[in-house]
């Protein structure tokens, strides 16, 4: 299995900055564990970029659905691992935020107590982060291993980085590449439920016994950064939206401000912008947001004052847009990664699918 690795990610909130801190040691590959050696292969790409392929080998349970037994606080989503430095170091368990708005594997801020120790490569060295809003520099490298409910994945590649949000610290986080090593990811915040299926045909199966309670819309993935968008609309314009475990926020849309599609009075709360504070303003949707032919009333719409200058990054060039936690809370969503293909739950709750009980099936 090889894996290409580029650093991005999304929009974050802040709460408080931190201090600069300081630097990780780097080391070369010739000086990595053994098992991250043989797996990790530094490239240069067109643009005189670098990047890193990682040959990754993956066990897993013979469950058709592994439960991975989140933990649902408010809009944050986390779940329990276990990672190894290096081939002789032991599994440490570790509390780990899902965010599948984030398009890597692993990530750990620099002051986690975890970060120290982890290999990082001197070869690709340190990067900026203009797109990742709420990170100053980052690094990245590889652990030997990680294991998520009985699924281990090694080398894991990670990216330890140097944040400015103290909540951005306390945690590492579990990206999407990670779960597009799955067949399939069932996402259900009003259950508490997070499950994944290494199963081609457990999609179908869930599909064909509802037909009528699923909006089946494309995932396409943006190169080169692997960000996963499903299309969306409102009042005639088009967007391509992140499912963003990751968001407080049950939508956010890049549009102009201020949105003739809300009503007022707006809110405000304050978010990173990178170069400081910003505001990020919400308002009730005066006209249905559009999934496939599927209309939505009374959404909490979120949007900036500034453009956030993410266009480029979506597959056809639509203005960007995020479903987090309080949109998937209303309308869970079945992912299928091998297929480019999400499906969100619109049917009755009666017909809402058991995954427990497709595990044993």
């Amino acid at each position: 299995m090889k894996i290409q690795i580029y650093i991005l990610a999304i929009l974050l909130p802040l709460t408080s900055c931190t201090t600069r801190q300081k630097t990780p040691s780097l080391s070369l590959i010739a000086d990595a564990p053994e098992s991250i050696r043989e797996a990790v292969m530094l490239t240069i790409q067109k643009d005189g970029s670098p990047a890193i392929d990682y040959h990754l080998d993956l066990h897993r349970p013979n469950d058709k659905w592994v439960d991975l037994e989140p933990t649902y606080e408010g809009n944050e989503l986390f779940v329990s691992g276990s990672f190894a430095h290096g081939d002789d170091d032991p599994f440490t368990r570790v509390r780990i935020k899902v965010d599948t708005g984030a398009n890597g594997y692993l990530s750990f801020p620099l002051e986690h107590e975890l970060a120290n120790g982890i290999w990082l490569s001197a070869e690709f060295g340190e990067t900026g982060s203009a797109t990742f809003i709420g990170i100053k520099r980052s690094w990245v490298g590889a652990g030997s291993g990680l294991g998520i409910k009985g699924i281990l994945v090694f080398p894991i590649p990670v990216v330890v980085s140097e944040v400015s949000d103290t909540n951005l610290a306390k945690y590492p986080m579990l990206g999407q590449a990670w779960f597009d090593l799955t067949k399939g990811i069932w996402i259900d915040p009003s259950a508490k439920a997070l499950s994944v299926s290494f199963d081609s045909d457990s999609i179908s199966r869930l599909i064909k016994a509802h037909p009528d309670s699923w909006v089946e819309l494309p995932w396409r993935t943006a190169k080169p950064d692997g960000h996963r968008f499903v299309p969306i609309s409102i009042a005639g314009e088009s967007f391509e939206a992140i499912v963003d475990t990751g968001s407080s926020f049950g939508l956010i849309l890049d549009t102009r401000h201020p949105p003739g599609f809300v009503h007022k009075p707006w809110t405000r709360e304050l978010f990173s912008t990178g170069a400081g504070m910003g505001k990020i303003l919400s308002a009730a949707n005066t006209t249905p947001l559009y999934l496939g032919s599927f209309a939505i009333d009374d959404l909490q719409i979120s949007w900036t004052p500034r453009p956030l200058a993410l266009t480029a990054l979506t597959p056809n060039k639509h203005p960007f847009a995020i479903l987090g936690i309080p949109f998937l809370r209303r309308y869970p969503v079945l992912l299928d990664p091998a297929n480019d293909l999400a499906y969100f739950f619109i049917g009755d709750q009666i017909d809402l699918p058991s995954i427990s009980q497709s595990t044993r099936n």
